[in-house]
């Protein structure tokens, strides 16, 4: 896995705010004057910049990418020049896109009769573009000789008004803060990540996030957050920047706004502690708080792979199609070589990649990977197969969802501890004058509210999904070797 983590890295913008929406121009204009209204994430990324750099140059990032997008788990192809991604997500819900679109403009003109061969469909045209649906059922459209728009969220409808909002002389439809986030591409680095967090926290939402002990006015500071933007300079290390920027002054977080502000953070996926940032630093501009640091090279990945549509892993046409007079045999051997080869790699990686708190989204992520891979001439056994392991992880990651749902809601039931309180007694002797008297005030039954051990509450639900996940992974392991062995005994080849 650490050895595809910095060539896979890919996110990147342009735009200013200083100009109105008409003048507007910037190094990447053309490409998010296709985003639609409710874009709220840029992703954006001067590819050749990226393999320009020291870094990638000690490490072959260029050769490297291209392996992993012939081994089927790489976003980008080889020939990209730059690469765009606009999406609407729930940032209250790990960043779970809506739907999304994947720019990229390629430095060698695609062959998109070959690519609608590939992919065994015919090519359709809408406004005047060609286009091509996927066997996954992605819509991948030719903007330009080269440049290609591809989602697997997307539809027709949705891509001719992205179209119609492209002409120079509409107007732009991203945020203020996304175009403001956008322009510090040019300068501060080759990829940039932009949240728009306009009226996201409200003030129970910022209440729930910083914790009950949280005082007014850093609850108040947090509704008035605008948005984030995470920016990646690779020069011989990997350097990141993320920069919250709010609607008042940052004062009210109290005399450390970084730690304060951890819990935002984590529910976003940008925390030191899920980054891994080493050795990072805080400061604050009145209106913001930034966060510098580096990241470890898996970090890195882990952070692209957040952003990932894999609706846009496609060669356009690149690698030529096998011949026609090719023996259908051979054909399915090397093909289902090839889609075994992708299935191991990327539940190798998977098992890499996951951690407590990203177990559900990765496995979800993984399943589409899986699910996108190229089905052309592969061995009808191991397409079932694959098909049962997207399955399995994502009811992995529909159980830990629901375990995670059932903590929430046991931590805020309230429970209380009744116990029997004496009210004190009464007594006196009278000596001479008889018997002694005594007896008590009687007695009162008290409740005391206790507060919620969320951490063994969190063990007791996410234990069965635990041992869900273990099972799971065993059939699938027991069902990787078996298949092996199937496919080598019918075709008398290594699998």
């Amino acid at each position: 896995m650490r050895r595809l983590c910095g060539p896979l890295l890919f996110v990147v913008a342009c735009l200013s705010c200083g100009l109105n929406q008409q003048a507007w121009a910037g190094p990447f204009e053309a490409q998010v004057r296709l985003a639609p209204e409710s874009t709220n994430l840029i992703v954006l990324v001067n590819v050749q910049a990226l393999h320009n750099t020291p870094l990638a140059k000690s490490e072959d990032w260029h050769a490297k990418i291209k392996d992993a997008f012939l081994a089927g788990h790489a976003l980008v192809p080889p020939t990209a020049d730059r690469l765009v991604m606009l999406a609407e997500v729930d940032p209250l819900d790990t960043l779970r896109p809506i739907w999304d679109l994947s720019i990229i403009d390629l430095y060698k003109a695609p062959d998109v009769l070959g690519f609608a061969k590939q992919e065994q469909a015919t090519i359709e045209h809408l406004d005047g573009h060609r286009l091509v649906q996927t066997h996954t059922g992605a819509l991948v459209l030719e903007i330009k000789t080269q440049r290609m728009m591809s989602s697997a969220m997307a539809t027709r409808q949705m891509y001719s008004r992205c179209l119609k909002g492209a002409a120079p002389d509409a107007p732009l439809r991203l945020s203020p803060y996304l175009k403001k986030a956008a322009d510090v591409l040019p300068d501060e680095g080759q990829v940039v990540i932009a949240l728009d967090l306009e009226n996201v926290f409200t003030h129970q939402v910022a209440q729930d996030v910083l914790g009950k002990d949280a005082s007014f006015r850093a609850v108040e500071c947090l509704t008035s957050l605008k948005g984030l933007t995470c920016t990646m300079l690779v020069d011989t290390t990997r350097k990141i920047t993320i920069k919250l920027d709010f609607g008042q002054k940052v004062e009210a977080l109290g005399k450390s706004p970084r730690v304060t502000l951890q819990p935002v953070l984590s529910l976003l996926g940008f925390s030191d502690e899920k980054l891994e940032i080493i050795r990072p630093t805080g400061h604050t501009e009145p209106n913001a708080v930034i966060i510098k640091g580096e990241l470890l090279p898996d970090r890195l990945l882990e952070l692209f792979r957040k952003f990932e549509a894999t609706g846009a892993n496609h060669d356009y046409g690149s690698t030529p199609a096998p011949p026609e007079t090719a023996d259908p045999k051979q054909l399915t051997i090397i093909a289902t070589q090839k889609y075994l080869a992708s299935v191991q790699s990327m539940l190798a990686e998977l098992k890499g990649a996951m951690r407590r708190d990203t177990i559900a989204e990765m496995s979800e992520k993984y399943a589409s990977k899986i699910d996108a891979l190229p089905m052309l001439n592969v061995d009808p056994d191991m397409l079932t197969f694959s098909a049962n392991v997207s399955g399995s992880l994502r009811y992995q990651g529909q159980v830990k969802r629901e375990a995670g749902l059932r903590t929430g809601v046991r931590a805020t039931i309230p429970t209380y501890t009744e116990r029997t309180v004496n009210a004190g007694s009464y007594g006196r002797a009278y000596s001479g004058y008889g018997s002694p008297y005594y007896g008590r005030y009687g007695s009162y039954t008290s409740y005391r509210r206790e507060i919620p051990d969320t951490l063994s509450i969190e063990m007791q639900e996410q234990a069965p999904a635990t041992q869900i996940r273990i099972s799971e992974w065993k059939q699938i392991n027991d069902g990787l070797v078996a298949l092996r062995r199937t496919l080598t005994e019918r075709y008398m080849v290594n699998f």
